[in-house]
């Protein structure tokens, strides 16, 4: 072999290895040289490569796989939130209606069961006096008792506009109140139509509210009981119940409407 192809060869076997550690192309500078001696090595990875790129395919991989369970997760997690928020307004609300209603009783009994004491000297007058239109007179007579008389008819008016709006349970007031409210409507019906009288024209719907919930009160009462008896007996008239103005009984009906119901 002549030294020139000895040359050559040495030549060709250097610049494979010069491109093998450049990870470049390199061509012969040597014109002369032949063209089958021109040699073109592309790099193979290294196996760190190799291993990072399959790790990063893995995680593609995993990511697609994974990600139904990951959107299900996810959206199981948005309706957990609403129920939690939803049960929270519930137990605000519970919170809220029990507050008010215990406002409601509050205002019924007065402080230190200064209502209570009033719905008494009420019966009491009611037993002894022969006639409701006597209670008038009162006015004339005994200022403190038609005072106090007044102050129980202005609770249960207040009452009347809690209901009117809505914001006090009927069947938490009715259950313990609608014959304390209509008995205390029959024995002051005189009283405030006399009021009413005396007060027009500014004041002609003097008390309005606890006429018309006491109306309320004497349907809720009777219905109750009548349920309670068979048809075959004969109900006698309650000692709460008066003559219900119509107008009056549709106006309750409206009322109904948008109460707040249990």
């Amino acid at each position: 072999m002549r030294n020139s192809q000895k040359l050559s060869i040495i030549a060709v076997v250097w610049v494979g290895f010069l491109s093998q550690v450049s990870g470049q192309v390199v061509l012969p500078k040597n014109d002369r040289a032949p063209r089958a001696s021109m040699v073109v090595i592309v790099p193979l990875p290294d196996q760190d490569t190799c291993q990072s790129a399959i790790r990063t395919e893995s995680w593609v991989e995993i990511a697609k796989n994974y990600a139904p369970i990951a959107s299900s997760f996810i959206s199981l997690a948005g309706l957990l939130s609403i129920w939690f928020a939803i049960l929270n307004l519930r137990i605000a609300n519970r919170a809220l209606r029990a507050r008010v209603s215990l406002d409601a009783l509050q205002l019924l009994e007065g402080k230190d069961g200064r209502m209570r004491e009033n719905r008494l000297l009420l019966d009491d007058l009611a037993t002894r006096l022969k006639d409701d239109k006597e209670l008038i007179d009162l006015r004339f007579k005994d200022t403190k008792t038609i005072n106090q008389l007044h102050e129980l008819a202005r609770a249960y008016d207040t009452a009347g506009l809690l209901v009117k709006h809505g914001l006090i349970p009927i069947s938490l007031l009715f259950d313990f109140y609608s014959r304390p409210i209509a008995l205390a409507w029959k024995h002051l019906k005189s009283w405030v139509s006399e009021e009413r009288a005396r007060r027009k024209p500014t004041q002609a719907r003097h008390l309005l509210k606890f006429e018309v919930l006491a109306t309320g009160a004497a349907l809720y009462r009777k219905n109750k009981e009548e349920k309670l008896l068979t048809a075959e007996l004969s109900v006698p008239k309650p000692e709460y119940w008066f003559d219900i103005d119509e107008k009056i009984q549709e106006q309750w009906e409206n009322w109904l409407k948008r109460a707040w119901k249990d």
